[in-house]
This record gives C-alpha cells, sequence and structure tokens, in this order.
C-alpha cells in the first residue's frame, strides 16, 4: 500500500489503487460505490457514526489531514 500525501479527502481516495480503493471501502464500513459517487464529490453527509469511520478509515490508509479537515471537506462542499 502506497502512502498518499494528499491534502483532501477527493484527491486522497483518488490516489489509492483499485484494490486499495475495495480496502478502504471495507475498513469504512461502506462500499467504492458509494463512496465515488456520494463521498469523492461530497453530495452526502456522512452521519457520526460513518464519519468517525471514514476517518479511521483515513488514517489507516495514510491521509495527511485531520478529522476537521476531513468534516471541512463535506461541509464545505455542501455549502458552496
Amino acid at each position: 500500500m502506497k502512502t498518499p500525501t494528499c491534502a483532501d479527502f477527493k484527491s486522497f481516495y483518488s490516489s489509492l489503487s483499485a484494490s486499495d480503493k475495495a480496502k478502504f471501502a471495507e475498513c469504512a464500513g461502506t462500499t467504492k460505490g458509494y463512496i465515488s459517487v456520494h463521498l469523492v464529490y461530497a453530495r452526502r453527509m456522512p452521519r457520526k457514526d460513518k464519519m468517525e469511520q471514514l476517518f479511521t478509515a483515513c488514517q489507516k490508509f495514510g491521509a495527511k489531514f485531520d478529522k476537521s479537515a476531513l468534516i471541512a471537506f463535506f461541509y464545505e462542499e455542501q455549502h458552496a
């Protein structure tokens, strides 16, 4: 697994290999399809428990942003 150095969720997730995307989705408690359609483009705001799982998966896969940056990604995209 390569460690991405991306600053936001979209670029981070996009930098993962296809097999790492599948592992990431499993770790986050969702599917690659849901992430690709709804989360990468911030069309959906994850519930608190899902946001926790998503952040845990981000940390496990080497994301270089903190939880507040992950939350801001969804909040700012939805209110832009």
